[in-house]
């Protein structure tokens, strides 16, 4: 199973995700806003290298 399949699977549609995740970073911004934009980039930073790392050995 690819990554993005796994992410769908655990997050359902990715579509749906990003919108869940801009909601989020909304709702964080108006109360907390370096802390949240911190963390989802950070998420986005660690998905992006295990993608890296995966992509190799899934092709």
């Amino acid at each position: 199973m690819d990554l993005d399949a796994a992410l769908i699977e655990r997050h359902g549609d990715s579509k749906q995700a990003m919108l869940w995740i801009r909601e989020d970073v909304a709702q964080g911004e108006r109360k907390n806003k370096p802390l949240v934009t911190q963390k989802i980039f950070c998420c986005i930073n660690v998905m992006h290298k295990l993608r890296k790392m995966l992509s190799p050995k899934l092709s």
